[in-house]
This record gives structure tokens, C-alpha cells and sequence, in this order.
């Protein structure tokens, strides 16, 4: 069974996008811009080679889809993993390798 996801399209054309700028509280990794970052006021590029086209933000986990159809994550998360409930933090955008029943809208 596949599941739907939508994600928010930026107010530009995919075209003129060229990096996503972040600011803010990253104590969990919610900026995506490494671990050394708790606090920053001045807005700071997401280190990502592809165009980010949708983009989802909650307050501690981002997903962002690429031009080129990958889905990355960062932030913190929860997952089930062998039956067991995992925790942990991605620091950076990181592929997400789960999403092959998604369709993203």
C-alpha cells in the first residue's frame, strides 16, 4: 500500500532556487548545518549539492524533496526498527532510503 505525502512548495520558481537559509535554536539538528551549531541569529546555507523544490518543517525534524526526486531528512526522529523504537538526530540532510512507496505531491 502506498502512502501519500505532501510537502509545501517554495514561493519561487525551482529554477531561481539556489540554497535553503536557516537560523535559529539546533540543539537536535533541526537546522541541518552539522552539530557544532546550538544557536545562530544570522541565516546560514543548507550544505546540499541538488535544488530543493517542497520542503516540510516541523519544529525539531525537516523533510525536503530534491529536483532530482530524493527525499532527505534532518532533525531529530523516532522510527521502528526490528520491532524496537529507535531515536536519533541527523545533523545534515541526509537521504531518506524508506521512501520508495511514497508518492510525494
Amino acid at each position: 500500500m502506498r502512502k501519500q505525502i505532501s510537502l509545501v512548495p517554495f514561493q519561487a520558481s525551482s529554477s531561481s532556487i539556489s540554497s535553503v537559509m536557516v537560523w535559529g535554536k539546533g540543539d537536535y539538528g533541526e537546522l541541518g548545518v552539522g552539530k557544532n551549531i546550538g544557536l545562530t541569529f544570522y541565516p546560514i546555507s543548507i550544505p546540499y549539492q541538488d535544488k530543493i523544490v517542497k520542503i516540510a518543517c516541523g519544529s525539531l525534524h525537516t523533510i525536503a524533496l530534491t529536483n532530482h526526486g530524493r527525499l532527505l531528512q534532518w532533525g531529530s526522529y523516532t522510527r521502528m526498527e526490528n520491532k524496537k523504537i529507535v531515536t536519533g538526530k541527523l545533523y545534515t540532510p541526509t537521504p531518506l532510503h524508506q521512501a520508495d512507496d511514497l508518492i510525494f505531491t
